[in-house]
């Protein structure tokens, strides 16, 4: 299992102090919203330029027409890039943009949008990413709904990391991995706690 802190729970405040608590965990989630695609608004690509870690750089674009934007992103260092179906025109040219940097990508879909909308583009991800909160804000509870969707995907694609973001505890974490998920992204369940110590218990949810 590969676990993925969100930074979005530290307000991203005090960057290096809290990436150097996880310092054990995979990739560092790096939540990008612009108001537009949901209400919030966190950082832009100028910010994640600025976040230094040895850890994946694993930026999560909840953002309307990520095309425009994208290689903005790619240039402030990141290394897996998410962009959501719902927010994207032309998801085939966009994917084959961002791999022709050598970035991973990954498509997003929220808990509203069914499978079916990327079936189509699995094949050619590195990562589907399932929310399983509605995007925007972080503490929202688990919805048991987006299961389903990992069973689906994992059966037709047994080597895709499929990536799980969104009110992930240990209980909803081992939910998550029986359905076929192998990367957790977790914001406050990790960074108000231990966060070494909760990131290996995560870690072990798959065993």
């Amino acid at each position: 299992m590969k676990i993925a802190p969100s930074l979005l729970a530290t307000g991203f405040r005090d960057l290096e102090r809290n990436i150097s608590k996880i310092s054990n965990a995979d990739y560092v989630h790096i939540d990008v919203m612009d108001g537009y695609f949901v209400s919030e608004k966190t950082i832009d690509h100028k910010m994640v330029g600025k976040i230094k870690t040895g850890l994946v750089k694993d930026v999560h674009l909840m953002i309307q027409t990520p095309e425009k934007f994208v290689k903005d992103y790619i240039d402030a260092g990141a290394d897996l890039i998410s962009f959501h179906i719902e927010a994207c025109s032309d998801p085939s040219s966009l994917i084959k943009y961002i791999k022709s940097f050598g970035v991973k990508v990954s498509i997003a879909l929220n808990p509203e949008t069914s499978v079916d909308k990327v079936l189509n583009y699995l094949g050619r991800l590195d990562q589907v990413l399932i929310m399983s909160v509605h995007p925007g804000r972080g503490g929202q509870e688990f919805i048991s709904a987006s299961l389903d969707k990992i069973r689906i995907i994992r059966m037709l694609f047994p080597l895709l990391d499929i990536q799980v973001d969104g009110g992930i505890n240990l209980e909803s974490g081992l939910k998550a991995a029986k359905a076929g998920a192998n990367v957790l992204v977790s914001g406050s369940f990790i960074f108000d706690s231990d966060c070494e110590k909760t990131i290996e218990l995560l870690r072990k949810t798959n065993i």
